[in-house]
């Protein structure tokens, strides 16, 4: 039985790998983890490609190192920037396993194959959901202007952010051992980066959308030779009504699960149309 006494001795042990052998580690899991995808086994190929050498080094038998390279082709798939903490406590486990501690197969496989949806769920939020389209509007200002930090920022900031994190995640996940994925998840703390980095991106959307989404109508009318404009009483009324109608529509469709191919396609239709008869 795996009890918390062996499970101490997993987290805390000394490593038998230096850390440039760490490094490589985690740098091909980042380079080759979707390496060979397929359906059946998803990412499993490139799993176990990532400690194939590994494996090779702690598992002097044949045998064992046979079962191992089995273990970690099978079926496995997450995030991988946040999915290193996954493979840095699969590493511990699998040092303790090779040094004689009780450690059943079952329990390295059902832990990978437990923790890579919840990992999945909130590393894809975080990184592709929050992060880089907040990097995207930060930027965004200076691509409007013509500078080339415009072009060049946000995959600067992103791609530095990614190995920052990815290999910080792999050496608590090594650090910690299995434990260290449980606690962010049972405080929460991943959930409270992402409301705060949500909250900042909706400010940050607010001011993008009242510069950038430009809308106006050429409509007038006459009234005893008096010629009134349409945008000059809606700008008395409230300045920027039509660019905020739009994005309050457009936020509309979303939240009632519209599709966004359908939202560009409705857009561009009921521009074409507007424009075609000078209304807007």
């Amino acid at each position: 039985m795996f009890n918390k006494n062996k499970k101490e001795k997993i987290d805390n042990k000394k490593s038998l790998l230096s850390k440039k052998e760490h490094f490589r580690i985690w740098i091909k899991f980042q380079l080759f983890i979707n390496t060979g995808s397929s359906f059946d086994r998803l990412y499993g190929m490139g799993f176990c490609y990532t400690l194939a050498n590994f494996l090779s080094k702690i598992y002097t038998k044949k045998e064992d190192l046979i079962n191992a390279l089995k273990r970690h082709s099978t079926t496995f798939i997450t995030e991988p920037t946040y999915g290193a903490a996954i493979l840095g406590a699969t590493v511990a486990m699998e040092e303790a396993k090779a040094e004689g501690e009780d450690v059943p197969d079952e329990l390295i496989t059902n832990f990978k194959t437990g923790l890579m949806g919840p990992v999945a769920g909130f590393g894809d939020s975080l990184n592709w959901a929050t992060i880089m389209p907040l990097a995207k509007a930060i930027f965004l200002p200076f691509a409007y202007a013509g500078s080339l930090a415009g072009a060049l920022g946000e995959v600067l900031v992103f791609w530095l952010y990614v190995p920052l994190m990815g290999y910080s995640m792999y050496k608590l996940g090594y650090k910690e051992g299995r434990q260290s994925i449980f606690t962010i998840l049972k405080k929460g703390i991943i959930q409270k980066i992402l409301v705060g980095a949500s909250v900042m991106g909706m400010f940050m959307m607010g001011v993008m959308a009242s510069k950038y989404v430009i809308l106006s109508t050429p409509l007038t009318f006459t009234s005893n030779k008096v010629t009134v404009e349409l945008q000059s009483i809606l700008n008395g009324i409230l300045p920027g009504l039509l660019p905020f109608l739009a994005m309050a529509g457009t936020y509309l469709f979303l939240s009632k699960k519209g599709k966004y191919t359908h939202l560009l396609l409705a857009i561009i239709v009921i521009s074409l149309i507007l424009s075609f008869f000078g209304i807007l």
